[in-house]
């Protein structure tokens, strides 16, 4: 306190504020809401990364579907009571079906409206564009038939998976279907046609022996799934089939 004199009358004023307090109040606010707006961030990430999580595992689980339905429309030609109907494997959707003379499976009937005397077997092809795919030599990911999505995904055959509870789409799903050989044509005059196959050892896989014989050939079925969030997942299984 300041002491002075008015009127004679001896008065006490108070000393002038600096403001001290008041500026650490303002600093300690700052930094309190500093640390809000962290831990909300934080919060928001780790939804975010479960989510994207979730929407991942979905996907994966989609892309089964599209395993399934490429091996079922495979096996309808490989296990055509037709024999005639089996070298339709020998060649490319849009092929002429002049090239298996016989045939009666549905992908192949030169009779039915838009065929066009063409093989109707969308997502297939009897070699991939590379012959290093079926030695697994490839140079470059990109060298992969499967991983060049505007030119080999456009026209692949496409299902959508739905929600069992509300409907909802899961994700959508294509397939693509690839004999395992470096060119068309008969299994037994394509050389190296069968993948895994050492002529000195018989049919294997890693140096295990697998049941199959001189017209077994290795078909991959490639499943590319796209869900919420443009979340995209690929699957590949491998399907042995005695032509």
């Amino acid at each position: 306190m300041k002491a002075g004199r008015v009127n004679g009358r001896s008065i006490t004023t108070p000393r002038s504020q600096r403001g001290v307090v008041l500026l650490i109040a303002l600093i300690m606010l700052v930094a309190m809401t500093l640390a809000g707006i962290g831990m909300m961030r934080s919060v928001d990430t780790g939804s975010m990364i479960a989510g994207n999580l979730a929407f991942r595992h979905a996907t994966s689980q989609a892309s089964d579907a599209g395993t399934s339905t490429g091996f079922n429309a495979l096996m309808t030609i490989a296990n055509s009571a037709n024999t005639a109907d089996k070298p339709i494997l020998n060649f490319n959707n849009g092929q002429l079906c002049a090239n298996v003379p016989g045939a009666t499976a549905a992908v192949c009937n030169p009779l039915a409206a838009g065929f066009n005397g063409n093989i109707q077997f969308p997502g297939y092809s009897s070699t991939p564009l590379l012959a290093c795919e079926v030695t697994r030599t490839c140079a470059l990911a990109t060298d992969y038939t499967w991983w060049t999505v505007a030119a080999n995904w456009a026209a692949a055959p496409t299902i959508t998976v739905l929600d069992p509870t509300n409907g909802a789409t899961i994700a959508t799903v294509s397939y693509l279907i690839h004999r395992m050989c470096p060119a068309q044509g008969l299994p037994s005059q394509v050389p190296s046609c069968q993948l895994f196959t050492q002529p000195e050892t018989g049919c294997s896989h890693g140096g295990v022996p697998l049941p199959c014989t001189s017209t077994s050939v290795f078909y991959r079925i490639t499943s590319r799934s796209v869900g919420a969030r443009n979340t995209i997942t690929y699957a590949q299984s491998l399907a042995l089939i005695s032509q």
